[in-house]
């Protein structure tokens, strides 16, 4: 089977992975052909990288153009010029405020809410010799998106930090984005529908590769508890003329300092597309169970994850604190 195909099927499950709290269901029909589940392993594994690392500019505010941020006119424009690239917001002239002087702002509020994203737009991708060109203070920084349109789904985000730090990074293709590097106190909120979880589902694996084809995703989560998420994803798909179905299961918990275990992880196929995709992907997955991974990191030593909690009250809701200890 091609890269390609192995690559979608890895996406749905760091898709649920980054996303999904804990409860089973397991409903598998008897003229199915299952796989065997892997056992669940300790939770005391090796600390692995964390899902999201803003250290290398992932998650950053993105800045159009290499000009030097050596104004807050120019910060200002810049950071408007980047995100009018990314997104059409319904005032392309009123979603920004910046306020105070470098290197200390008293505001940066973003609220691009009911914007669309570009079907164009790929992110900056810095290269590996990204350095921390500044670095500027905000007394409070605020983005929302409540919701944020994504073809024909939408998610909601909300962060906020209070006495913040941001970090310029630049590349050595002149590349540049702003990413929190920490603050005394914040909070990123994220949230999705059930129905659009769903679509974003289908519409994922087309950015990879036009050959694999979602016919039908079907998403089951659930919360033992606001710190337990537990996923069940029903998949018939096709890669070319081959019927893949499929579906995965996977349980993740997290930690008070925002580590996030790994559990349960297992494909199972139906049909012989399916069983192939499981042969594939599974021993990838089999690895990963027990083991642990931060959900995020932050450049500033001193800032860290206090909380982590899930909630699948209408869809998926995830909650990350952080604050300066």
């Amino acid at each position: 089977m091609p890269p390609s195909l192995r690559r979608s099927s890895i996406l749905f499950t760091t898709l649920i992975l980054s996303l999904s709290c804990a409860s089973h269901h397991h409903h598998h029909p008897t003229t199915r052909h299952l796989t065997t589940r892997p056992a669940t392993h300790p939770t005391t594994s090796p600390t692995i990288q964390p899902l999201l690392d803003t250290r290398h500019g992932t998650g950053s505010f993105p800045l159009a153009g290499p000009k030097p941020i050596t104004s807050l006119s120019i910060l200002s424009s810049s950071l408007h010029a980047g995100y009018l690239t990314r997104l059409t917001p319904p005032d392309p002239s009123n979603f920004l405020t910046v306020q105070g002087s470098l290197p200390s702002l008293k505001l940066l509020h973003i609220d691009v809410s009911n914007a669309h994203m570009r079907p164009d737009y790929r992110p900056a991708e810095f290269t590996k010799k990204v350095r921390t060109e500044r670095s500027f203070t905000v007394h409070r920084l605020e983005y929302i998106a409540e919701p944020l349109h994504y073809d024909e789904a939408s998610a909601s985000i909300h962060l906020f930090a209070d006495d913040a730090r941001l970090d310029l990074l630049r590349d050595d293709k002149n590349t540049q984005g702003l990413i929190l590097a920490g603050a005394r106190q914040g909070q990123f909120k994220f949230h999705v529908s059930s129905e659009d979880l769903n679509k974003f589902l289908t519409i994922a694996p087309h950015a990879d590769d036009s050959s694999f084809t979602v016919l039908r995703a079907k998403l089951a989560l659930a919360c033992d508890n606001p710190h337990t998420l537990c996923a069940d994803l029903d998949i018939r798909a096709r890669w070319v003329l081959l019927p893949l179905t499929f579906s995965f299961h996977g349980r993740l918990t997290t930690t008070s300092t925002g580590s996030v275990t790994f559990t349960e992880l297992s494909i199972t196929g139906y049909d012989p597309g399916g069983l192939l995709v499981a042969a594939l992907v599974n021993p990838s997955l089999h690895k990963l169970n027990g083991k642990s991974q931060p959900i995020i990191s932050l450049p500033d030593p001193q800032t860290h994850i206090t909380n982590v909690t899930f909630s699948n009250q209408s869809g998926l809701t995830i909650t990350i604190d952080f604050a300066q200890q």
